[in-house]
């Protein structure tokens, strides 16, 4: 509830559903705010689990996020530890992805600058 009511115009609540037929076999809830979204709740069925509905909920959710919403950073979140166990065995370092559209002038002096902070080299985060 405190989540719903949180929900504001500048802080977008998304509900994502995933049906085989008229079934519910996957759900997902996200809020995007200030270009960040952030996954806060997955749940699937597992009688479907062999047709990987939430993979394909996460990725039709996440060109949505990007393509529309404009989310320039994607939180999926930490999940229960039951659930990590079944897909995250490892801790991984995260990365960021900037992505830049050649086509667009606006675009170069980013790329360029983020092209430039590569060369710095930068001492390794253990």
């Amino acid at each position: 509830r405190d989540l719903t009511q949180d929900a504001t115009p500048d802080r977008t609540l998304r509900l994502g559903l995933a049906r085989i037929g008229d079934a519910p076999v996957a759900a997902q809830i996200w809020t995007v705010a200030d270009g960040r979204a952030t996954c806060h709740w997955r749940g699937a069925d597992p009688q479907a689990r062999h047709l990987f509905p939430s993979d394909q909920l996460t990725a039709a959710t996440l060109r949505y996020l990007v393509n529309v919403d404009h989310a320039f950073e994607v939180d999926l979140g930490v999940g229960r530890e039951a659930e990590l166990g079944e897909w995250a065995t490892d801790q991984v370092t995260l990365r960021r992805f900037d992505l830049f559209n050649p086509r667009a002038a606006s675009a170069w002096a980013p790329a360029l600058a983020a092209r430039a902070a590569t060369l710095v080299r930068r001492p390794r985060l253990d």
